[in-house]
């Protein structure tokens, strides 16, 4: 019961300060950027937010339980596995969706601005849709390991982040300094929760074979069920 209330509080402040952060954020942007200005950014994350779930394939809930159960039955291959499966699946459908983007910019600008000026802004946001996928993977994994402490740094350390990068990057630079702050902040992201993750991910390899090889074995019958929790949790929304 104490661990839970201590996990509980723990997750609490992190969530706090995610949330504080976000309201400063809000407000920096509005007095710097104005109507026109947040309306940009706003059209760019309605983009990504379509994107980063179809980058992660919507495994996020199928790597929190398939891990956990994993952790429970000490079977470190298995965790290993799925560790690398969701890191090759973040980057490998997020870096495709990002191209795809990339080449459709002048086209997805017009649509969503009616300006294909904006292009740039097309172009950013697609920078920032594969490093959003790792991160959030790497955030289901350490859900999955029920690594509280980690996920509370990992809130704090961003909502910092966001705090200490908006102020110079939106007032030096206006609009394009706010958009770049999303490839910025997604780079931190998935590097600080790539290192609080790696501490719980154990390699087991066997006798005469690399843990690479270890993974990719046992990863092979993991795939169907894992893309089975993907594509509900995509169809569901």
């Amino acid at each position: 019961m104490r661990r839970l209330v201590r996990s509980t509080a723990i997750l609490g402040l992190g969530s706090v300060a995610t949330v504080a952060a976000a309201i400063v954020r809000a407000k920096i942007l509005a007095a710097r950027l104005g109507p026109e200005g947040t309306g940009i950014l706003a059209q760019l994350g309605s983009l990504t937010a379509v994107l980063v779930p179809l980058a992660t394939l919507g495994v996020g809930n199928g790597l929190v339980a398939m891990i956990a159960e994993a952790k429970a039955a000490n079977d470190f291959a298995r965790v290993h596995a799925l560790t690398r499966m969701g890191s090759r699946l973040a980057w490998g459908v997020g870096g495709g969706l990002a191209v795809a983007a990339a080449i459709a910019s002048p086209w997805l600008a017009a649509g969503l601005y009616r300006d294909s000026a904006f292009t740039w802004a097309i172009l950013l946001g697609a920078a920032s849709v594969p490093l959003s996928a790792a991160a959030s993977l790497n955030i289901s994994m350490l859900q999955g390991h029920q690594a509280v402490r980690a996920m509370a740094m990992l809130n704090v350390t961003i909502a910092v982040a966001q705090i200490a990068t908006i102020v110079p990057l939106a007032f030096l630079w206006g609009v394009p300094g706010a958009v770049a702050q999303l490839v910025l902040i997604g780079a931190i992201w998935a590097w600080w929760s790539g290192r609080l993750l790696a501490p719980c991910t154990p390699r087991a390899p066997r006798a005469g074979r690399t843990a690479s090889q270890v993974g990719t074995e046992a990863g092979r019958p993991l795939m169907r069920p894992l893309l089975r929790y993907g594509i509900s949790s995509l169809l569901v929304g």
